[in-house]
């Protein structure tokens, strides 16, 4: 078989023997890398998802938000890169937003916030962080301009010589 690009085939058979190729694997890592994003969200569904009064966890909830989160959560991410370039502060709201989370999860055996607080406080805080991006221009430095030789702001090379003498001529 030749070296290179086998296709859009997932196998390929050399030698009587039938090898994966890279892009097998590459849809490996990503599947992994799905299921791994969904475990980690585990905690804040049972979280979302648990009955104060009764300390019974919805597993309806819980199992379906992991399939939607191993469904969509890689283009969510490719979408949160965009406008994370788009909304400078985002990164500082998603920050308060994930340490309210931990905060509500580590109470939540002394105190369980309304649901209307939490919605409030996390819908408060990205709509403060888009207002903010908005308003707040980013500082961008612009190089210094480069002028071509012989341009009207750049002073003449033999209209001056070196030592600050100038020519008569």
């Amino acid at each position: 078989m030749q070296p290179g690009n086998p296709g859009p085939n997932f196998t390929v058979r050399q030698d009587g023997r039938r090898y994966f190729t890279m892009l097998f694997i590459g849809l490996i890592l990503v599947e992994i890398t799905d299921v791994i994003f969904a475990l980690d969200s585990v905690p804040a569904v049972i979280a979302v998802a648990m009955d104060p009064r009764t300390r019974q966890v919805d597993s309806f909830i819980v199992y379906t938000s992991n399939a939607f989160a191993i469904l969509g959560l890689r283009s969510l991410y490719f979408a949160l890169a965009g406008i994370m370039a788009a909304f400078r502060f985002l990164k500082y709201g998603l920050s308060v937003i994930l340490i309210f989370v931990g905060g509500k999860m580590m109470v939540i055996e002394f105190w369980h916030a309304p649901l209307w607080l939490s919605l409030s406080v996390i819908g408060g805080v990205l709509l403060v962080c888009v207002v903010l991006s908005l308003a707040i221009p980013a500082k961008v430095e612009l190089p210094e301009p480069k002028l071509l030789p012989g341009s009207a702001d750049q002073p003449d090379a033999e209209a001056t010589k070196p030592g600050g003498q100038e020519s008569a001529g």
